[in-house]
């Protein structure tokens, strides 16, 4: 018997078993409390048996057999990161990009992301989409407007997992200035990567997934 049938089957018996009995009392000797006709405890055991057999409360089905996600965890489309327009992404930024390129010409900003303290270049639609058999990470250079110490972590939104493991060149640097990482995935899923210095932070979301 599945465990959510086991309380509305004990209900139903009790209540077959007090209808039987009520039932077949006719011409039978009642045990009755001192002062008490047969009828008054007729009406009693009726009440009584109205509110066992018609609560709702064997009804419900048990919270873990509803099938909702675990609180906390996101449920529905990954809410990807979307980058700011080219135009709105700092001439620092841009400058700093372009000093380390060997093409700064053809240098783009259509993919980055950021604020007052951090900025970031997003994967194309902050999709990370790897083929079966390989890893499931990403390079993801930042640029720092401000000094400090660098940090990263990464964690899953829609499912229990373990976390990113992160790769930060030179340990995450305390000057301002370019910042070279890797992010390697556990597993597929939506995921929030973390950066931050001196108390402050920026956070995006990309999806990950095979193809």
């Amino acid at each position: 018997m599945p465990v959510e049938d086991v309380e509305g089957w004990n209900r139903g018996f009790y209540c077959g078993v007090i209808g039987t009995a009520i039932g077949s009392s006719e011409g039978e000797e009642t045990v009755t409390q001192p002062g008490w006709g047969r009828w008054q405890l007729l009406v009693v055991t009726a009440l009584a048996l109205a509110t066992a057999c018609t609560s709702p409360r064997g009804l419900e089905p048990s919270p873990s057999l509803t099938g909702n996600p675990a609180p906390g965890l996101l449920s529905g489309t990954c809410p990807v990161t979307r980058p700011v327009p080219p135009d709105r992404v700092p001439e620092t930024v841009k400058s700093v990009i372009r000093a380390g390129s060997s093409e700064p010409t053809k240098v783009t900003f259509n993919d980055w992301y950021g604020n007052d303290v951090l900025w970031v270049a997003l994967p194309p639609g902050a999709k990370i989409v790897k083929p079966p058999g390989e890893e499931l990470s990403e390079k993801f250079p930042w640029v720092r407007l401000i000094h400090g110490n660098l940090t990263i972590e990464g964690r899953r939104l829609d499912d229990a997992s373990g976390p990113a493991r992160l790769s930060v060149p030179g340990g995450g640097g305390v000057g301002s200035g370019f910042q070279a990482s890797g992010i390697a995935f556990p597993t597929e899923g939506c995921w929030e990567v973390t950066g931050k210095i001196a108390r402050q932070e920026l956070s995006f979301v990309v999806e990950v997934r095979r193809r």
